[in-house]
């Protein structure tokens, strides 16, 4: 497995792409001077690839949610440890490889397993994965807003006369148009066996995940990639001045929609780049990484 650095770029019209908790559920933003721009956390972004995987290509992971059915990490991780147990002895290396082996997301994003105690006390070791991904940022200033509603129910009859009437509220950003970036290090990928069928796993996962994602915040077709640019390192370098290799040029103050910025790509000497958001553009990748 060689070392690539990724850059996706996906738009969010009339939606919240990612509300923060410890702000009632409001766009994530961050100032910067006068202007405010929108965020989308890494682990947002990871959470929807793993559902992708699990759901759409039927990849075990370890990391789930309700929907994928396995949101609950000391039962997995005592079952492998019970399964590698030898006269109440744990094998912790051989469970920690099966780990490894049947759980997709493990190999690719890594996992703190030192923070995961069995009933007996058993830890295993925490794994570094190969794949990093860093928080997405518009790459322009946003505006939101702000829409209230009035609730019809309540949970039960004690609180029909303090929620049934009541005004609600919610957020929505008008559109952004984000950039998040992506990396896989070799080294790491040759110590979880991270390979080229999970490479293409991840990038399928990234390029559709939000196919399945709309909800209430981010109804169907409010969240689209544009572009997933796949640059292969050669004789496994670091692309490390990643700001350089994708250029922004903002047409207008206001971007309101994907034709107000253009986009061109500065891949280095020997540096191939792939826009696998374009289907011939996945089809060379494949056969270059099966090659």
């Amino acid at each position: 497995m060689n070392n690539y650095e990724m850059i996706l770029v996906f738009e969010a019209k009339q939606c919240n792409p990612n509300g923060d908790p410890s702000n009632d559920n409001n766009v994530r933003t961050v100032d910067v001077g006068n202007e405010v721009f929108g965020v989308v956390t890494d682990t947002c972004i990871k959470r929807k690839i793993r559902r992708y995987a699990n759901l759409c290509l039927d990849k075990d992971i370890f990391f789930g949610d309700s929907d994928c059915g396995n949101n609950l990490l000391v039962p997995q991780v005592a079952e492998v440890c019970d399964n590698n147990k030898t006269e109440n002895k744990v094998n912790t290396s051989q469970a920690l490889a099966d780990l490894l082996k049947n759980k997709w997301d493990i190999r690719a994003f890594g996992a703190a397993l030192g923070a995961v105690k069995t009933p007996d006390k058993t830890r295993l070791n925490s794994v570094r994965g190969p794949v990093t991904v860093s928080m997405g940022r518009t790459i322009h200033p946003i505006t939101t807003n702000d829409y209230e509603g009035v609730r019809t129910s309540a949970n039960d009859a004690k609180e029909t006369d303090t929620h049934i009437g009541k005004f609600c509220s919610w957020q929505h950003l008008d559109y952004g148009l984000f950039r998040q970036t992506f990396g896989i290090t070799s080294l790491w990928a040759d110590k979880t066996g991270f390979n080229e069928d999970d490479f293409i796993v991840l990038l399928e996962s990234m390029l559709n995940m939000f196919s399945i994602d709309a909800a209430r915040a981010r109804p169907k077709g409010s969240m689209v990639v544009k572009h997933l640019y796949v640059f292969a390192c050669p004789d496994n370098k670091h692309l490390l001045d990643l700001d350089s290799l994708v250029k922004f040029d903002v047409k207008k103050d206001n971007v309101s929609n994907y034709n107000d910025v253009d986009i061109t790509t500065n891949a280095p000497d020997g540096v191939h780049c792939y826009d696998v958001a374009i289907p011939e553009e996945m089809a060379k990748l494949e056969t270059m990484l099966k090659g």
